[in-house]
């Protein structure tokens, strides 16, 4: 007979763990559902931001292409984190409403010691490649509209162009007459934005892109790495005298050596 009693007893403990665990379930998928809806609000809202600070500095012809190279590189990470089942936000974009750049950029988080290395390095890999994808056009289409013309005279705001800008160029409208000067167009500006944030991303520092690729190929010896990035780059700029990547710099520091 304590048998037939113990049964009853098993029977209601089980169906009541049962059901607190579909109820601790069901509380847990609440609590994810409103997270995602607060992170999907926050990412809007700094898109929405990001997207005015650039069409306030450069117009809609420079806002759209820059804020679409942005928005792919980030989703290449993003991506890429879904495929391999990696816990990541969606990608946060930041407003900076000052000339030239109108953007910082936009970072993803993403969820610590949960990827593989093997992931890691496709996560970090697909974002550059991604908006690469995108650059390319914009720039192949913005230096077609854009000229060589007279230096103005006096002091004056002129960057840098990368060789693969130079190149285009050339390609397009021949080499660049002596004392002259490449006047780009907002589209292809956005095209040379695209290129100095992959640049930099690139960099095999701390939490850059390129640190993450570093860290995936080289393990603990991608510290070491940065570290003399950074070294080389204050280096230079002391030996030059040229302040002007001292951000750069600074922005370095900030991400980390470590992994």
């Amino acid at each position: 007979s304590s048998q037939t009693l113990s049964e009853p007893l098993i029977s209601n403990n089980y169906d009541q763990a049962v059901a607190e665990a579909q109820a601790a379930s069901e509380r847990h998928r609440a609590r994810y559902r409103a997270w995602k809806r607060k992170q999907l609000i926050r990412s809007l809202f700094l898109f929405i931001l990001t997207f005015i600070s650039t069409w306030l500095v450069g117009g809609l012809s420079y806002a759209i292409p820059v804020m679409l190279i942005l928005f792919c590189h980030e989703m290449g990470h993003y991506l890429q984190s879904v495929r391999y089942r990696v816990p990541a936000s969606l990608p946060y974009f930041i407003p900076m409403p000052l000339t030239p750049l109108g953007t910082m950029g936009a970072v993803i988080f993403q969820g610590h010691g949960v990827a593989t290395r093997r992931q890691m390095f496709d996560i970090a890999v697909s974002g550059p490649l991604a908006g690469l994808a995108v650059t390319f056009p914009v720039l192949w289409i913005g230096l077609q509209g854009s000229t060589y013309g007279p230096l103005p005279r006096g002091q004056f705001l002129e960057f840098g162009d990368p060789l693969i800008i130079t190149w285009i160029m050339e390609l397009i409208h021949g080499p660049l007459p002596a004392g002259q000067g490449m006047f780009l167009i907002p589209m292809a500006f956005a095209g040379w934005v695209g290129v100095m944030l992959t640049a930099i991303n690139l960099l095999p520092v701390g939490q850059l892109d390129g640190g993450h690729i570093a860290y995936t190929l080289l393990g603990r010896r991608a510290h070491l790495l940065a570290l003399f990035t950074i070294a080389a780059a204050a280096g230079m700029i002391l030996f030059q005298q040229n302040y002007s990547f001292v951000l750069l710099v600074i922005l370095m520091l900030l991400t980390g050596i470590r992994h």
